[in-house]
């Protein structure tokens, strides 16, 4: 078995983390950025940007769920499977 520097290990932990902000960020950037679209072609008040970001907010918290469900369940995996080893080292 192939031993790891702790650095990769410790990135591979983190890993999935990192991306967090990135894909909530855009999540409600794509929202408002489409709102402020439809209202400069339709030459409408900010209403549809208001929409936009009532949707990237809505949108913002169900990924924010989403992404917190995923990584509990992870790292329920990962203690479980710690468990099994350390029970079978016994």
């Amino acid at each position: 078995m192939i031993k790891h520097p702790k650095w990769q290990k410790g990135l591979g932990d983190a890993s999935p983390y990192l991306s967090i902000g990135i894909s909530l960020a855009g999540a409600m950037l794509v929202y408002v950025g489409i709102g402020y679209a439809v209202d400069r072609w339709l030459g409408t008040s900010p209403t549809y940007l208001i929409v936009g970001s009532v949707a990237g907010m809505i949108s913002f918290f169900i990924q924010l769920f989403r992404l917190t469900k995923e990584m509990t369940a992870r790292e329920e995996r990962r203690k479980a499977a710690a468990k099994k080893v350390s029970d079978s080292d016994k």
